[in-house]
């Protein structure tokens, strides 16, 4: 009988989802940008724009526990396929590789590891301030996940000064900042950049996004129908024992017969949604405090 409540209380949500126009949005993307500690504590890897208009996600390493093999020599990158990199220092170096933003607000690409000279996919996105999510998968089918904490903090040894600058990180050729063209009079290059219109400001990332109710009747309504249908199910029996004192008068049939007819008609608006699988959509200002909450089922 649990198990019955418990389909019919995610019928009961996913109709109530489609019938209301619910927007189900996820956590508002935070800016990835900044410096990191890596799970294991042995790096700190400093985030920032890159590429054409600065829409990338480069990312270099500026610290690292054990910089120096056992000779005490700066590591370099030997395992690196590029032979011109082998003579590179480790620290500092570029790893993750221009990532792009995708239609979530995540970004994706490619990152390095100097450890063993491979290229992963990865997956880079922030849901708050202190903490950047990283999930990198090798042939699309083995992925891990780590979490990497901001940090404000310069321990000694870390690379503070600017990408390509003495003493900062150093970004791989195809990534390096472009150097400003001094062709021309100052009167030419005055006309030039007047002339040119300024570059288009990067999108902000969607505070809510559609969900289709397929997906909301295959992964989020479950997940929320689990943990209230113990609840449903309490408050049915409590009605049944009151309603052993109230069925002389039939008042108990009544109610019990009124709230089947809501989640029955609830489900039965669920069904004729499962052919279009319509999505749901919008986002009320008011219902975005509850976006953390829900994004965790589609995670």
């Amino acid at each position: 009988m649990s198990q019955f409540i418990t389909r019919l209380t995610t019928a009961a949500l996913v109709g109530l989802a489609s019938a209301s126009g619910i927007g189900l949005c996820r956590a508002q993307a935070a800016e990835p940008i900044g410096i990191w500690a890596t799970e294991d504590g042995r790096a700190r890897v400093r985030t920032e724009h890159c590429g054409p208009q600065n829409q990338h996600l480069c990312g270099y390493v500026v610290w690292m526990k054990k910089p120096n093999d056992d000779a005490g020599k700066p590591r370099l990158d030997v395992s690196n396929p590029d032979a011109k990199k082998h003579d590179r220092a480790v620290l500092g170096h570029q790893l993750l590789l221009g990532l792009k933003p995708n239609a979530e607000g995540r970004y994706e690409g490619t990152v390095y590891n100097a450890d063993n000279g491979k290229s992963y996919e990865v997956t880079v996105w922030s849901e708050s301030e202190s903490r950047l999510s990283v999930k990198g998968c090798m042939l699309a089918v083995f992925c891990g996940s780590q979490t990497w904490e901001r940090v404000a903090d310069v321990v000694p040894g870390q690379l503070q000064a600017a990408t390509n600058a003495p003493g900062g990180p150093r970004a791989d050729r195809e990534w390096a900042p472009k150097a400003a063209a001094t062709t021309g009079t100052p009167a030419a290059q005055k006309a030039k950049a007047a002339a040119t219109p300024p570059a288009p400001a990067p999108a902000a990332p969607p505070q809510c996004e559609t969900i289709p109710v397929a997906v909301w009747r295959r992964r989020g309504a479950p997940a929320l129908a689990a943990t209230t249908a113990a609840a449903v199910w309490g408050a049915l029996v409590a009605a049944l024992r009151a309603g052993a004192a109230a069925s002389a008068t039939g008042a108990f049939g009544l109610r019990a017969a009124r709230a089947l007819a809501v989640l029955v008609s609830a489900g039965a608006s669920t069904a004729a949604t499962t052919g279009a699988s319509p999505a749901v959509t919008g986002c009320a200002a008011a219902s975005r405090s509850a976006c953390s909450s829900r994004s965790a089922m589609f995670q």
